[in-house]
């Protein structure tokens, strides 16, 4: 697979650095001969974290590729070729972050019940199997 990135926290951002390649497979000569095309891509996203406070600068950034790059689209205008590409990445921060929970004190009202305990269950008869 062509497809590799890394992934790097820098303060509120994860900042994804990745690149692929896209290979065009077409024909010419009166489609009697055909040829591949390579050309690759390279791609950087910022992406914003929803709570930037809670993750420190050390914490370690995994990015797994959910969906490799396809192309979903293909047009040529004036003999330029446009590509429609999707892809899509998973991001897991793993490290220390701060987490608040609030405590209430609950008053549970229960009641101790004591069992009567049924003194005939000592007595038991040893001679049960005859």
């Amino acid at each position: 697979m062509t497809h590799t990135f890394n992934g790097t926290n820098v303060g509120d951002k994860v900042i994804v650095n990745g690149s692929f390649d896209v290979n065009v497979w077409y024909s010419y000569d009166n489609d009697k001969k055909t040829t591949v095309s390579t050309k690759k891509f390279n791609y950087t996203e910022n992406l914003k974290l929803k709570n930037q406070n809670s993750f420190d600068s050390g914490s370690e950034v995994i990015v797994r590729s959910l969906k490799q790059p396809t192309v979903s689209d293909v047009s040529i205008t004036n003999g330029i070729i446009n590509l429609n590409i999707d892809k899509e990445l998973g991001i897991e921060i793993v490290g220390n972050t701060k987490v608040k929970v609030p405590v209430e004190d609950i008053v549970d009202d229960y009641e101790l019940v004591e069992e009567d305990i049924d003194s005939s269950v000592d007595k038991v008869n040893e001679d049960y199997l005859n």
